[in-house]
């Protein structure tokens, strides 16, 4: 994973989070969390929350206006390549710019999703064959793992209060459907 465009998304949201992840074999897999995106630390040394900035490449004011910290992996969130119950996304051939924010659409469980795009830079910029697989967590949430192959390289949360976008698609769609050309 890009550690510059994971630290992009961290710097954008003000904020950067170690998860550790220890699986039955007591190792322990990382991954940096954005609050709306979990991406895997691949090929480095054990991270603490000291380091986040050092990594990152922050100045030190920039440092000072993040928020960092370091916790164990909720159980209640499946970190896993394959998770049961997941479903696999099917992308739309479009994209929407809304209030500044590039949003990507997927579609699976018989609805419409949206996608903040700058939450998966960090995926695409190394994986052009990325999937996204629609999970639930423990708790019922709504969460996607984007995959490469069979290989879970992040976990992006869906954009959530975005009926408004939803009701200004539809009455344009009807709106082109009575006046269109």
């Amino acid at each position: 994973m890009k550690i510059k465009k994971i630290a992009a998304v961290c710097k954008a949201r003000g904020c950067a989070t170690i998860w550790d992840k220890t699986d039955s074999d007591g190792a322990v897999r990382q991954w940096i969390v954005t609050g709306m995106s979990a991406y895997p630390v691949e090929c480095l040394p054990y991270i603490t929350e000291q380091h986040l900035a050092t990594l990152m490449d922050l100045t030190a004011k920039q440092a000072e206006e993040m928020v960092f910290g370091h916790t164990d992996a909720p159980e209640k969130m499946c970190l896993d390549d394959v998770c049961d119950g997941e479903i696999l996304c099917r992308e739309e051939p479009y994209s929407i710019v809304y209030g500044g924010r590039g949003i990507n659409v997927y579609y699976a469980a018989g609805e419409a999703w949206f996608i903040d795009f700058s939450l998966l830079q960090p995926i695409v910029a190394e994986h052009n064959d990325m999937e996204l697989w629609l999970r639930k967590t423990a708790d019922g949430a709504t969460c996607f793992a984007a995959k490469a192959g069979l290989l879970c390289v992040g976990i992006v949360l869906p954009l959530d209060h975005y009926e408004n976008l939803a009701d200004m698609l539809r009455s344009t769609g009807e709106a082109y459907r009575e006046h269109g050309t």
